[in-house]
């Protein structure tokens, strides 16, 4: 049984039906938890109960009377009810903020009353709820005390332009606000985004702090005001573009809206102010199973100049999602129930037009309907190829999704370069997955694509398609890193290989990211890294820079960097927790990184996967085990990760005792890159096994 935890407060004074000042009911935050398993390791080992039972005095009343309180880490529903009558839910957001309930008349009683905040359903979820109190006034009374006027400028053009203001109160939590959305604004506790630098809006009285923004761009500036009734505020922000991003185009892959995806909170004039609001340049519509033209809706808000919108598609299907994009206006979406790849990804092929297309795998790792396509029952890590033979059809793949971000910043970046190593071509994702328009953000994940971006309206679709397509990418969560080799080659190119190789890379970031470390990763596995200064980090615009020299690879490589670190943005830029942990423990992260500049190690001019190199060894030795581990002296680990999969699918016994012997005579890397697969090997052995007892 869970333990019932029960705050009594009794008023000294009978609220009076229609009393002047709001009753505070209960002044504290109370850690309740639903389920028996701690869902944070920030959390208390045992929370104070499973719900919240407050017992108050008060008359009834005879006019609909406002509750409020504070909530913070609410993953799951928790059903709010006075005298056992549904008020609603508390908001399923992470974010510490307040909320607010209309009580309507007559739901006081005369003398004792009872609210209570209970669970919806026994998943796990620490949360904090609390600091209660019962408004007597109408939202439209109480929190329009106070008018506010804020005015965002570009301090180098003196111009205004779309942005996000979030606004706290003087407890840090996120302030409710007088204000609706409306075909300038789009409102949320604690946010607004302006499509045109203005809002107006109401405050109630007390202390706030108001910053302005843009996205990963901009720099953020900030005001603090203390109002009380009757006050009108005005005043004007100034924030400065401080990443230069010349001829890099920020995109959104995976962007979703209420009107067409029927879950979230962002409708589509919301959706397009907060595009603009981030500045994002080329947002991708991609609603479950439909194909939406965001032009009309951006083009009667007059917001065309800041963006060029994408028709696409997240095709959800019981065996993955797949963004998918450019899509031809009136294409009709393609059928999205069949249940294997072959099929799915015909289908796909077949609303293409023909024409060439991004086919994204999205959150890998993600548990939908069941299929995890990265996990264990389909797939070998180490290797990077499907085991339950479907033929992943993709060229992209979601490193990093802002909105279901894994415990280690790494893992499908990781992934992801497995899978060069297996001989597919796909270039890494960073994207939003944005519901909602303020509980995950639009753009806060994004991909920057290697192509012309003087005129944002303007973006050349099919250069911007093709650029990314051939692997021309850097990867953004809160921090944007570059890469050249020998001053001329980036991502997606194939550079010679000379003597020695200088790596040149750069890290940059606005001032409220805060960059920690720096990897260059060769075939997936690290060869250079570094610590970033802290004084370096706190610098808007270039945080670090540095050439690495490398000695020429003796067979094909890809190049990647990647950079790890943390935000200074709370309130106003929270990264949300993961929604499928895999441990209790969190730590908030901002990354970045560079495609793959690939290295023509060989000199045949082509780039050569991992698995191709593996494949020709065997061939030259006749699948010799012995053999093979000879030749594997000269090559890293990956390639005898590869070496490992393509003799066992040729039916070279890898796993015997006499083949363990002869691999653990062989290099270190040959033994590494062997011990990775026939460890994956057996990871997927034990899902498989544990499925079939299901």
């Amino acid at each position: 049984m869970n333990r019932l935890f029960t705050t009594a407060a009794a008023l000294a004074l009978l609220l009076a039906v229609r009393p002047a000042e709001g009753e505070t009911l209960d002044g504290k935050l109370h850690h309740l938890r639903s389920g028996k398993t701690r869902e944070w390791s920030a959390f208390p080992v045992s929370a104070e109960g499973d719900r919240l039972e407050l017992s108050f005095q008060a008359a009834k009343n005879a006019a609909a009377v406002t509750l409020v309180l504070r909530q913070r880490d609410v993953k799951m529903a928790w059903r709010v009810e006075l005298n056992r009558k549904r008020l609603g839910q508390l908001a399923r957001d992470e974010n510490d903020q307040l909320i607010r309930f209309t009580v309507p008349p007559g739901a006081l009683q005369d003398g004792a009353n009872q609210l209570r905040i209970t669970p919806s359903a026994q998943h796990g979820d620490d949360m904090l709820v609390g600091e209660i109190r019962l408004e007597p006034r109408a939202p439209a009374v109480f929190l329009h005390e106070a008018k506010v006027h804020i005015r965002v400028l570009d301090s180098d053009s003196g111009k205004p332009l779309p942005c996000r203001l979030t606004i706290a109160a003087d407890s840090g939590a996120l302030a409710l606000v007088g204000a609706e959305s409306n075909e300038r604004l789009a409102v949320r506790t604690g946010v607004i985004y302006t499509a045109d630098g203005e809002a107006g809006f109401g405050l109630e009285s007390g202390e706030y702090t108001i910053w302005a923004g843009r996205g990963f761009e901009y720099g953020i500036d900030k005001t603090i005001i203390k109002v009380k009734p009757g006050d009108r505020v005005s005043r004007t922000l100034k924030i400065r573009r401080e990443v230069p991003t010349p001829g890099l185009v920020s995109c959104d892959t995976h962007i979703h809206t209420v009107t067409h995806s029927g879950h979230g909170d962002c409708d589509m004039p919301e959706r397009m102010i907060t595009i603009a609001g981030e500045g994002l340049e080329l947002p991708i519509a991609t609603d479950h199973n439909k194909h939406i033209d965001y032009v009309p809706t951006a083009r009667k808000l007059g917001l065309l100049r800041y963006f060029t919108p994408v028709i696409g598609n997240e095709v959800t299907t019981r065996h993955g999602h797949f963004n998918v994009f450019p899509i031809a206006a009136g294409v009709k979406p393609p059928d999205h129930t069949p249940e294997d790849w072959k099929t799915i990804f015909e289908n796909i092929r077949g609303a293409g037009g023909g024409k060439p297309q991004v086919v994204i795998l999205n959150h890998p790792r993600d548990v939908h309907g069941g299929y995890r396509p990265l996990g264990p029952l389909h797939h070998n890590e180490a290797a990077g190829q499907n085991i339950d033979g479907e033929r992943l059809e993709a060229n992209a793949i979601e490193v990093i999704n802002s909105a279901a971000l894994h415990s280690d910043p790494l893992r499908i970046f990781r992934d992801w370069m497995a899978m060069l190593n297996s001989g597919m071509r796909l270039t890494p994702i960073g994207s939003s997955d944005s519901h909602e328009v303020s509980t995950k953000i639009v753009g806060q994940g994004r991909t920057y694509i290697s192509c012309a971006d003087g005129n944002p309206g303007k973006i050349d679709v099919e250069g911007a398609v093709k650029a990314l397509l051939a692997g021309r990418v850097s990867v953004c969560l809160g921090l944007l890193a570059t890469i050249t080799v020998d001053g001329q080659h980036g991502p997606g190119d194939l550079a010679p290989a000379n003597d020695e190789l200088r790596v040149e890379l750069e890290v940059l970031g606005p001032s409220w990211s805060r960059p920690g470390k720096v990897r260059l990763f060769s075939n997936g596995l690290v060869i250079r890294e570094a610590d970033i200064p802290v004084a370096a980090a706190r610098r808007p615009g270039s945080k670090w820079k540095k050439t690495w020299v490398i000695p020429r690879p003796l067979h094909d490589v890809h190049l990647v960097a990647a950079v790890t670190g943390k935000s200074d943005a709370f309130p106003f830029h929270p990264i949300a927790k993961t929604y499928q942990p895999v441990t209790p423990d969190w730590r908030p992260y901002i990354f970045g990184s560079t495609g793959a500049v690939w290295i023509d190690g060989d000199g045949d001019g082509k780039p050569t996967s991992a698995r191709r190199h593996a494949a020709r060894i065997a061939d030259s030795v006749e699948d010799s085990l012995s053999a093979v581990v000879d030749k594997l002296a000269v090559c890293d680990e990956a390639v005898s990760t590869q070496a490992a999969a393509e003799l066992e699918a040729r039916g070279v016994d890898i796993d015997s005792d006499k083949a363990r012997r002869r691999i653990a005579g062989g290099s270190r890397a040959a033994r590494r890159g062997f011990k990775a697969y026939l460890d994956a090997k057996a990871n997927s052995k034990a899902a498989v096994e544990a499925a079939s007892r299901k």
